[in-house]
């Protein structure tokens, strides 16, 4: 769980849906930081660790899907 890995899996993640990571990337942020702008959300990313990561993100899409 690095920054550049973390960043290569959003890439290809976007790549693979033929998106732009300009796309994701704010919502990603907002899920995991609960804020819109902030430090490199890669390096922010790596710092919060995995789980915590996962965890925000998996939370912010059940709010999405009204299962929170």
């Amino acid at each position: 769980w690095t920054a550049a890995a973390i960043e290569a899996a959003m890439n290809a993640f976007c790549e693979a849906r033929e998106i732009g990571l300009g796309k994701i990337i704010h919502a990603v942020r907002v899920a995991a930081t609960g804020k819109g702008s902030g430090a490199g959300l890669f390096e922010t990313l790596e710092l919060l660790g995995r789980d915590r990561t996962l965890a925000r993100i998996d939370r912010t899409l059940a709010r999405l899907h009204g299962d929170a």
